[in-house]
């Protein structure tokens, strides 16, 4: 309305003075929906359904993912930085929790107004949900790496603690699966896929 104005005294004299005024409402992460999180309060958690991204307007986050059933530290966020974006553009659940680590305040960009954004150009909407599928391929590719990873390190002390290099398979395997979160087909291919491990009877053995 002010570049609209009747009188040009009240109109913009300047083209940048414009400008600006509209980059700052772009940009206006004030004018977002808010919420206020306690530190140590869960602000997304992982596996959920994403229908909301959100920045952080003040206060810093730790995003963390379940490994082998332990919660694995991802990262540090602070003021400024969005997250939860990946979910809303691919529709699959949360890869990760985020958590309040001080008393934080969250901007709440919604489902809504993200496609809204998004499909300005069809292009663009194609090129973010690109890269956000392609990054959460990955994040599940590192997951399953670090849960096999954890599987081989427990074998090979398993093994190693028995003094003979020689233990029960069955028993070791249910112990596994409980231990990881995988399936007894995951663990069975990552132990016996693994050089330095052989099945002989019914025993896992410890090759030299």
């Amino acid at each position: 309305m002010k570049a609209l104005a009747a009188d040009p005294a009240q109109r913009y004299q300047t083209v940048e003075a414009f400008q600006h005024d509209l980059e700052r409402f772009a940009r206006g992460l004030s004018q977002l929906p808010q919420r206020a999180f306690k530190a140590g309060e869960p602000i997304v958690s992982e596996g959920e359904a994403g229908d909301a991204a959100y920045v952080i307007l003040d206060g810093q986050c730790v995003a963390t993912r379940l490994v082998a059933g332990q919660p694995q530290e991802l990262r540090r966020l602070n003021k400024g930085e969005l997250f939860g974006e990946a979910a809303v553009f691919t529709g699959q659940p949360r890869s990760a929790t985020v958590t309040a680590v001080t008393d934080t305040l969250v901007g709440i960009v919604d489902q809504a107004a993200l496609k809204e954004e998004m499909e300005r150009t069809s292009f663009m909407s194609l090129a973010i949900r690109t890269v956000a599928s392609t990054f959460l391929d990955l994040d599940r590719q590192l997951a399953a790496q670090k849960q096999q990873s954890h599987v081989i390190e427990l074998t090979l002390r398993q093994l190693v603690s028995s003094g003979s290099g020689r233990t029960a398979w069955k028993p070791l395997l249910a112990a596994l699966v409980r231990s990881s979160g995988a399936t007894e087909a995951e663990v069975s291919s990552w132990v016996l896929g693994a050089k330095g491990f052989a099945l002989e009877g019914e025993s896992l053995v410890l090759r030299d």
